[in-house]
């Protein structure tokens, strides 16, 4: 067919229903052994009805969908390869994905199938029926023996399950009709894909900033590995409706109320909300402190009161801990949750192994798992002051340790309304819709959080989450509802009070009994030599691998310092210390953190001294955590 310059007159696309039929099953019987559950998304869809499909000018198959083109109408091939190599920015040899916003018929995720090394391909698409029509039109079986994920369905948030097998490296390839078609879903998708992005840059930047700050926490410390209970021990134990409040500026509509709601509800507080408390003459029945900076902990100065449970982990501040009255004999009133770092996680294994939390990047996010581990699911949590945003560009509660800072440290040329415009533009902020409809301005950071709580929200369907407060960031699952509905509940305080004393003597008789206790002694004596032990041994395994790189180049025996280092790298790269090792140093993977087999070879001398300064740096503070 002879093309005109100005005008492409193109066919359609005939095939025949046994050709149609013969292609699916070919596709399909590749799809089943390498993609799990295809068949059932695909299988039961038709073809999309709006769907147009016709031969391209090159005589491959192209479509229109709702009269735009999904896919070149001269050389679908081409221009697909020709996108895939404008979004690939990864280094020869680089591990990388390409997240396809949809798949149409293929040809985008063919030609990234085609990089060297080949990519992890993520195909999103929403109308299954799409996916029909291209298993029925080309043969895929050449991209479907690949490493390939879809993501199909109306679901957007599908979308974090495969991103968390993504490497960083990701490349977007956006389908203009497909996305045009589908806007407010794709849109979705990539605020999920953004959160992602926007989690991994806050992780990193925040292990450069604290990570030797937890290590040196972490070894001052370990004592209440040994001494303090778990969180799994009240896992399920108060049948009551809990009462959260966080720190945001809709705390203060709960001001003149908060004894009322007390009254009938467990009382979850983050240590940054203790000040409104103490004002408000209540005092919660726990508090979580999770920051490990030690200007967190003057939030919890003078307004933690003895008779709350503090509710932390290992790498928080150690004044937090050692400031607790009676610290020594605080077993069943302070509890910890296991931790998510290295050093005091490998005691934690060895010693007692303390009940999980959730870590979204928040206290709130904490707080509110514990309080979802506190009650069976039938009881509900109401929450105040959790407003991930800035309602009246408030950034807390009126009274905040944060404000009194500001106004204390106010001069002429910077006073307090700097330093909050200051807070207010620090992480990107935007405009979003709020709970009650209205918009708001919030930030990244903020934004990230509420992600967290949709995720957890959507895998706890059987418990209601209810915000006493619209002003706040719209959170997909959680409701809002008013004062009057907790003040509907019969008053239980005395319930509640005799309940927590119970289950803390409980407790309290278990875990310091004689043998117990001589027994938490005794592996943690041994958990503390494995240490130390283990660190001391990679010490010295790494400077024998440097001792070995600087003379291999003038080494007659090359073979043998080869095979030595070689021997060296894989005991390093299989050390039970290797996570603590490289977590103090700044590169939030660390010079042990490489991945597969082919890690040994990546260890190079510039590493070796990273590695050697980490291992350094860990056993100086488990001698002398703080100079």
């Amino acid at each position: 067919m002879k093309v005109n310059a100005f005008a492409l007159i193109l066919l359609p696309l005939r095939l025949t229903g046994m050709e149609k039929n013969d292609i699916y099953k070919k596709n399909m019987e590749a799809a089943r052994r390498f993609v799990p559950g295809i068949e059932q998304k695909v299988g039961g869809a038709g073809v999309e009805a709006d769907l147009v499909l016709e031969k391209a000018a090159s005589g491959a198959p192209t479509a229109r969908l709702e009269g735009r083109y999904l896919h070149s109408a001269r050389d679908p091939e081409r221009e697909a390869a020709r996108l895939v190599f404008a979004a690939d920015r990864a280094e020869p040899g680089e591990n990388r994905a390409v997240l396809l916003l949809g798949f149409g018929l293929g040809y985008a995720a063919e030609a990234a199938a085609a990089l060297a090394p080949p990519p992890l391909i993520i195909a999103v698409e929403k109308r299954s029926g799409i996916l029909r029509a291209a298993f029925e039109t080309r043969d895929l079986t050449g991209i479907l023996d690949k490493r390939i994920v879809f993501v199909l369905g109306d679901e957007p948030d599908a979308i974090t399950a495969a991103l968390k097998i993504s490497p960083k490296k990701l490349s977007v390839i956006r389908n203009p009709a497909l996305t045009a078609a589908d806007t407010a879903f794709y849109r979705e998708v990539e605020r999920h894909i953004e959160n992602w992005r926007t989690k991994d840059a806050v992780n990193e930047a925040t292990l450069r900033r604290f990570g030797k700050r937890w290590t040196r926490n972490q070894a001052a410390n370990l004592w209440a590995v040994r001494d303090l209970p778990g969180i799994d021990l009240l896992a399920g134990r108060f049948d009551f409706p809990v009462l959260l409040l966080a720190a945001g500026p809709s705390l203060d509509e709960l001001g003149g109320r908060i004894a009322d709601l007390a009254g009938r509800c467990i009382v979850v507080a983050v240590d940054t909300a203790l000040r409104f408390l103490k004002r408000e003459g209540v005092k919660p029945d726990f508090a979580v402190s999770v920051d490990p900076q030690y200007w967190n902990t003057r939030h919890l100065d003078r307004c933690l009161p003895e008779e709350s449970v503090l509710i932390t982990e290992a790498a928080v501040y150690p004044t937090v801990l050692r400031n607790r009255p009676g610290r020594r004999s605080a077993a069943g009133k302070d509890f910890l949750y296991a931790s998510s770092y290295p050093l005091s996680g490998f005691v934690e294994a060895r010693v007692d192994v303390k009940g999980r939390l959730g870590a979204g990047g928040s206290v709130a996010s904490t707080a509110w798992d514990f309080a979802s581990s506190l009650a069976p699911a039938h009881r509900p949590i109401f929450i105040g002051g959790l407003d991930l945003a800035f309602p009246g560009l408030a950034t807390h509660y009126r009274g905040a340790l944060f404000e009194e800072h500001a106004l204390a440290g106010a001069k002429r040329f910077l006073p307090a309304e700097t330093r909050s415009l200051c807070a207010l533009l620090d992480a990107a902020p935007f405009f979003a819709k709020a709970a009650d409809g209205s918009t708001v301005l919030t930030d990244k950071r903020l934004a990230l959080y509420a992600s967290w709580f949709e995720n957890r929200l959507k895998s706890s369907k059987n418990r209601d989450s209810l915000r006493l407060s619209g002003r706040g960031l719209a959170i997909n699952g959680m409701k809002t509802t008013g004062i009057e509905e907790v003040l509907a509940l019969p008053p239980c305080r005395t319930a509640i009070s005799e309940r927590l004393e119970q289950v803390s003597n409980e407790i309290s008789q278990k875990w310091n009994s004689k043998p117990e206790r001589k027994a938490r002694r005794d592996r943690y004596e041994a958990a503390c030599t494995a240490l130390t032990g283990g660190l001391k041994a990679a010490l010295d395994t790494a400077r024998s691998v440097l001792t070995d790189m600087a003379v291999l180049e003038h080494s007659r025996a090359r073979e043998a310092v080869l095979k030595r280092m070689d021997a060296a790298k894989a005991a390093l790269l299989n050390s039970e210390v290797r996570s603590i090792a490289g977590f103090s140093h700044f590169d939030s993977k660390g010079p042990l953190q490489t991945e597969g087999a082919e890690g040994a070879g990546q260890l190079t001398e510039e590493a070796c001294k990273e590695l050697i300064d980490c291992i350094g740096f860990t056993l100086s503070a488990l001698k002398r955590p703080y100079p």
